[in-house]
């Protein structure tokens, strides 16, 4: 059993900061708006990468783009209370680069022991400091980005996400 809070803060930041700076998209994408400098590009080999990276790497891209989608006021205070973690980006064709969907980082061959061991960690963090950081409450946050396309295409990683977020912070 992985101590999920020392790994994500004492670890993640330099091994998400060593991998961001080796896949840099070779082309400055205007379509895309993420920041050039937070762009990471991911591709087909992401899945083996270690699962509590990858799972980290999402909770942190859920809220990112969560809040740019649907709370953009909030998502600056994020970015300047984070310093603004890599994006995960991928290719869409003739140079051009997109923000990936945080489930982009999970698979069907991942753990589910593990990743509900992260969400109990994920659950935990987002109840204590996600509103301090973003000025966004949880129940508020989690009730939009359910509603996204990319986020209701059914896996049992997401259904599980949603179905601890829907207890713990009272959505139905």
């Amino acid at each position: 059993m992985i101590n999920w809070k020392n790994y994500y803060y004492t670890e993640f930041p330099d091994v998400l900061r060593t991998y961001s700076q080796t896949r840099q998209p070779k082309h400055h994408c205007p379509h895309c708006k993420a920041p050039a400098q937070r762009r990471c590009q991911v591709d087909k080999d992401i899945q083996h990468e270690p699962y509590q990276f990858r799972f980290a790497w999402f909770g942190i891209t859920l809220f990112d783009q969560g809040l740019f989608t649907y709370f953009p006021e909030a998502s600056k205070r994020w970015v300047r209370a984070t310093g603004g973690y890599p994006l995960p980006v991928e290719q869409s064709g003739f140079g051009c680069v997109r923000v990936a969907a945080p489930s982009r980082l999970l698979f069907d061959t991942d753990n589910k022991d593990k990743w509900s061991e992260y969400v109990t960690f994920w659950m935990e963090e987002t109840a204590q400091h996600f509103e301090q950081m973003s000025g966004v409450d949880p129940h508020s946050f989690i009730s939009r980005v359910s509603e996204d396309k990319d986020f209701r295409k059914q896996s049992p990683f997401l259904e599980h996400l949603l179905n601890a977020a829907e207890a713990r912070f009272y959505l139905n």
